[in-house]
């Protein structure tokens, strides 16, 4: 039957005029086209088939990039929060070492005005012994004056109770 077909075929295009080689023709041209409609169907099919993947191939590599960017994005905060945690514990420890250093220098204070009291105080003692010793020594120095007074008056009584020689009296 092929074999007819192409017969037909070269009649028709060797220029045979018999209705039935024109008719063979047109069914061999028609047979041809429908050939070649099959062959562009199928390079179609296949051009829609290789973009369908292409397009797919697209959307996959779209997607990991998104999940790339995605990740990047959870390790970018990750490290963000990571940095924030850092800062806020070198802020509570540089709070915390305030704290101390106040607290040392409050302590520092505090034993700085005991040591000044307890110095006015060692002061105020040592200025109350010298105002002691000075006044006993005010009063030994008026005690030996009354003493001596007292030892004045009582060899001039003596003077006046013996008889006149010719010494003067003398002090004892």
């Amino acid at each position: 039957m092929e074999g007819n077909r192409r017969e037909q075929g070269e009649q028709a295009l060797n220029g045979g005029s018999s209705v039935q080689g024109t008719w063979g023709c047109a069914r061999a041209l028609s047979w041809h086209r429908g050939q070649e409609l099959q062959a562009l169907q199928a390079l179609q099919a296949l051009q829609a088939l290789q973009e369908l993947q292409e397009l797919q191939e697209l959307q996959e590599l779209q997607e990991l990039q998104e999940l790339q960017e995605l990740q990047e994005l959870q390790e970018l905060q990750e490290l963000q929060e990571l940095q924030v945690l850092q800062e806020l514990q070198e802020l509570q420890e540089l709070q915390e070492l305030q704290e101390l250093q106040e607290l040392q220098s409050l302590q520092a204070l505090q034993e700085l005005q005991e040591l000044q009291e307890l110095q006015e105080l060692q002061e105020l003692q040592e200025l109350q012994e010298l105002q002691a010793l000075q006044e006993l020594q005010e009063l030994q120095e008026l005690q030996e004056l009354q003493e001596l007074q007292e030892l004045q008056v009582l060899q001039e009584l003596l003077a006046q109770h013996q008889p006149p020689t010719n010494r003067s009296p003398q002090l004892i």
